[in-house]
Parts: structure tokens; sequence; C-alpha cells
């Protein structure tokens, strides 16, 4: 992925050295979320902890940007071309289906937590609020902020990755290591992690190209679906093996 390709000069928001300050604000930040979902509220855990990153991430641009927010991907796309979108949102589709079909045939325990929830709070948590929020303090605060290091590359065997895509998704995965406070085994956590981060690589990608934080949002989404689609696709293939429904993992 060679997200180096812009088409305008995106304003700083920092000096470069300065701006790796948000990798411990964000630490700091995701942190904060958890321990307020400690707090009885009258919400669900998980919507406390999302509405906090979004929370604390929309202060924080507000002060970094003064007000700024198209700096921190606020902004409608550039660059739409339809095939890379469609490419991108099958990557996504595809990574949210093998993440879940990994986690089904490898025997790990899968998310306790999903279990204790219905149906329209997994769409409503997990599909839409945690795609916002997620992607606002992830490829908003954490990735905007690092735009200084916009014209630095990581090379990989299959070519470059954009600095402050690889650190972004780097904190989007590292922060998936919660689900293992919440019941998920050791199996599950790293599948989660691992998959996580390679999304968060595909959304950070969209978010360098298009400078905004929409195409992320619907890159998000998607995994998250593809997750779903992958769950029916393990019950269709264990039913047509065994004769029997599945137990979910």
């Amino acid at each position: 992925m060679d997200d180096n390709r812009q088409n305008e000069k995106i304003i700083a928001p920092a000096s470069p050295k300065r701006s790796l300050i948000i990798i411990p604000i964000g630490i700091a930040v995701f942190i904060a979320a958890n321990l307020l979902a400690r707090i009885p509220l009258g919400i669900h855990r998980v919507l406390t902890i999302q509405l906090s990153l979004l929370l604390f991430s929309l202060v924080l641009i507000a002060a970094f940007s003064k007000g700024k927010f198209a700096e921190y991907g606020f902004r409608w796309p550039k660059e739409l071309v339809a095939k890379h979108w469609l490419l991108a949102g099958f990557a996504a589709l595809v990574l949210g289906i093998i993440s879940t079909l990994t986690i089904a045939f490898s025997g790990a325990g899968g998310l306790p937590l999903t279990k204790q929830l219905s149906i329209p709070q997994i769409i409503f948590y997990t599909w839409v609020v945690a795609s916002i929020c997620e992607e606002v303090f992830t490829r908003g605060l954490i990735q905007g902020h690092l735009a200084p290091y916009n014209d630095k590359n990581i090379r990989v065997p299959l070519g470059t990755i954009n600095l402050p895509v690889l650190i972004s998704a780097l904190m989007f995965g590292s922060m998936h290591i919660v689900v293992a406070f919440s019941g998920a085994d050791m199996a599950t956590t790293i599948i989660i992690i691992f998959f996580t981060f390679f999304l968060g690589l595909l959304a950070g990608h969209v978010r360098a190209r298009s400078q905004s934080l929409l195409p992320a949002i619907v890159i998000h989404f998607l995994g998250n679906f593809g997750g779903i689609i992958g769950g029916i696709i393990y019950a269709v293939l264990t039913f047509l093996i065994t004769g029997h429904p599945p137990k979910m993992p």
C-alpha cells in the first residue's frame, strides 16, 4: 500500500517530533475510556467505552486543530474512484469473514461479550457505534495528528506502508486486547488483534487516499459485517457436514 500520493498538501497539526506525543495521549485516552466503563452510568459498558473514545477524541482534535476539523479527516472524500473503493470494501468483507471462520474452525472460544448482546445491540454497538467512534479515535485523532509524517513510508515485502497508517493500525489492533479482559481466551484474542490490525491498515489506507474519515468508517463497518457473514458460512458448512447446527464460538 503506497499512501504517499496526495492531490493536495495537508496542513500539519504539529511539527514531526511534537506530533508523536499523540501516541501516549492515545493510549491514555483508551485507558481512561475503559476506566469510565467501570462506573455504573446506566448504559452498557461497550457503549460507554465507545462514546468516551468519541468525546475525548473530538475534544482533543478541536484543541489541536483550533477548530479546523478538516485537518483530521472531517471532510468529504477525494479521489472517489469506484473501482478502488469496491476493492477496498470487498477486502474488508473478506477480512471479517476469514476472522470469524478462523476463530470458529480453530476451536477458539470466541467472544463471550457478543453472547450477552441481542441482535439489535450487536448491530448498533458493533456495526454503527464502534465503526464511527473507533475510526474517529484511530484514523481521526491518531492518524490525523501524525500528518507531519505523511511522506514517511515503511518498506514491506509487497510495497510500502505509510507511517501514520501503520501507527494507527497498530493502535487499532492493540486496543482490541481488552477482549481478553471480557472473557475471551488467548486464541480468540490473538486472532482478533491480528485481523483488526490488517483491517486498520485497510481503513488507514483509504483514509490517507481520500483524506476523509468517511471511507474508513465504511471499511470498518464492512469488516464487522463480514464477521457476521463468516458466522453464517460457518453455520451452513457445519450443518451440511454434520447434519446439526453448530455451537457458535
